[in-house]
């Protein structure tokens, strides 16, 4: 297939592209000089002319993960929401007939029927104007919802900051504080899974919106200490109880997309740290 990924300034999309240059022509899109296409997303991007260019699947990695202040809250409107639909119309100007959606598993973290964070609303927004764009166009739409992406280089470090700080801290041989009492779930999936499971979503040509989390979950204290072994330089965990605790996330019921690819991620969390250690030394 002729696929464009969308967001080539980004780890995940670099990953993805890499992935999917093994067997399809491979175009990216996005701010930087590099990409094959220039596309600036957020009410503004420029289409190439009807005719120019024609894709048989659009993969949307671009997002904002601004704080939740007013123009944080803006900024991730505008390239999350907007954004996605800028990536429809996209799709309906180049003949594409499908398209892979990258969210995350945050927009199904709710208490109260409430979202904790505008990255995650806006994620939110743009699954469901993009879904209704693709519906009304006839474009074949598959959303991933993935949980915790990392990566061994530290380029995932601004959206895993948890896990990236307990890894420097058994790089280090520092100890982890864990504050609170409680010990929540996590979890955490390597890039290059999330880079197989687009692969496949594009070769089976699945429909719908799946979570795509490790089928292994992990309590903060257990990365941690798994985190000390894996790297052998001594620390511990140290409970700060007197502190708030940590924030439990609340993960979707049923299975992942692992399950409908019919095999499970190939990186579990001890192999990733593995890899982080020979990379980050």
């Amino acid at each position: 297939m002729r696929v464009l990924v969308v967001g080539s300034r980004s780890f995940v999309g670099r990953r993805v592209a890499e992935r999917l240059r093994a067997a399809h022509t491979v175009e990216t899109a996005g701010r930087d000089a590099g990409a094959d296409l220039q596309l600036e997303l957020g009410g503004s991007a420029v289409f190439p002319p009807a005719g120019e260019r024609s894709y048989d699947a659009i993969v949307h990695c671009a997002a904002s993960f601004e704080p939740s202040t007013p123009a944080g809250m803006l900024r991730n409107e505008l390239v999350n929401a907007v954004g996605a639909l800028e990536v429809g119309e996209l799709a309906t100007r180049t003949g594409c007939r499908r398209l892979v959606l990258l969210s995350t598993v945050s927009v199904f973290d709710e208490e109260e029927g409430r979202l904790h964070d505008s990255y995650a609303l806006s994620k939110r927004h743009g699954q469901e104007g993009l879904d209704l764009l693709c519906r009304t166009a006839g474009i074949a739409l598959c959303t991933l919802c993935p949980g915790g992406v990392y990566d061994e280089r530290g380029e995932g470090r601004r959206h895993q900051p948890l896990l990236y700080h307990i890894v420097d801290c058994a790089r280090r041989g520092q100890d982890f504080e864990l504050h609170g009492k409680a010990d929540p779930l996590r979890n955490f999936l390597h890039v290059d899974d999330l880079a197989s499971v687009v692969e496949a979503t594009l070769r089976f040509g699945f429909t719908g919106t799946f979570p795509a989390l490790h089928p292994h979950f992990h309590r903060v204290q257990e990365i941690a200490e798994l985190a000390f072994r894996v790297f052998g330089r001594g620390g511990r965990v140290v409970r700060a109880e007197d502190k708030p605790d940590l924030r439990g996330l609340r993960f979707p019921a049923g299975d992942s997309i692992f399950t409908r690819i019919g095999r499970p991620p190939l990186i579990d969390l001890r192999r990733g740290l593995e890899l982080m250690r020979d990379q980050l030394g």
